[in-house]
């Protein structure tokens, strides 16, 4: 018997290569199409798979570095001039890698994350940038937002950005 169409059936793995032959994103869940359709709706769009990661916590780094493999994203090494600017405007632990870890410290100066993510766009090897937020809530996360939607205006890279924050929180 033929599969159902809404179910055509037959090994992973064959799906899978469709995808990469194509480029196409695998997507899991509604929550998955509905993020993705918002990052794709803007006018700027991937120039490559090279991604640069930015949060202030090194372990979400982390985890969205693997993600982004799996999804078959490259997070490639900073060029050493870019992390040598990086280091120059963030304290001395935190991490300049990729992903970059700029500690809590942009929390209480928003305008040294901005500075950090100019820098960081400015890498050729870059091609979009994901900035995740967590927890920030309030006056500062709005001081924040401001600073990513200037730095998104006067970029051509798409910016994304990952924001976690309380659900009694979100709309403030």
């Amino acid at each position: 018997p033929a599969p159902h169409p809404g179910n055509p059936g037959g090994p992973a793995a064959l799906y899978r290569a469709a995808f990469d032959q194509f480029g196409w994103i695998a997507i899991d869940d509604v929550h998955e199409l509905v993020d993705c359709a918002r990052a794709f709706a803007s006018d700027k769009l991937p120039a490559d798979a090279n991604v640069g990661i930015v949060t202030v916590s090194g372990g979400a780094g982390v985890l969205l570095a693997d993600r982004c493999a799996v999804q078959g994203l490259r997070v490639p090494a900073l060029a050493q001039a870019t992390r040598e600017r990086v280091r120059a405007v963030l304290p001395a632990y935190a991490s300049t890698q990729n992903p970059v870890a700029t500690t809590a410290t942009v929390l209480n100066d928003p305008s040294l994350l901005r500075k950090a993510l100019e820098i960081i766009l400015d890498d050729g090897g870059v091609g979009s940038l994901i900035v995740v937020a967590s927890s920030v809530e309030g006056p500062m996360a709005e001081s924040i937002a401001s600073e990513l939607v200037a730095l998104d205006a006067v970029t051509a890279k798409p910016i994304y950005v990952s924001w976690k924050a309380r659900e009694t929180r979100v709309g403030e």
